[in-house]
């Protein structure tokens, strides 16, 4: 049964590794509303990241806005309570998102 559960978590691992990559870079390459629909909904200053002045405006205008991606799905639980507006897709990709890191990282915590 252990080999069971293991084997479901392996494969929705690496089926949602595909996803995960292909949303990173549709928020790397893609559409900068993407990033911005993103950082309105989740950040809890969302004006310091569309500064001009500021280097995070240049971070999210790069091809690093990826990363901007990774760092909200990985503290996405701790940060959905100041979502506002947000709909169930986003909602749902979000958790998946997360859980796909759970599934990623918590096999090194015992190989470390």
């Amino acid at each position: 049964m252990y080999e069971i559960i293991l084997r479901g978590i392996s494969i929705y691992a690496l089926v949602w590794m595909i996803v995960f990559f292909i949303c990173m870079m549709r928020y790397s390459f893609g559409d900068r509303e993407h990033v911005y629909m993103l950082i309105r909904k989740l950040a809890k200053d969302p004006q310091w990241y569309f500064n001009k002045n500021s280097v995070m405006f240049t971070l999210i205008s790069g091809m690093s806005a990826g990363g901007v991606l990774v760092i909200y799905s990985l503290i996405y639980p701790f940060i959905v309570h100041r979502s506002i507006k947000r709909g169930y897709k986003m909602d749902l990709m979000m958790w998946l998102h997360w859980l796909w890191w759970v599934c990623f990282l918590f096999p090194w915590s015992y190989v470390v």
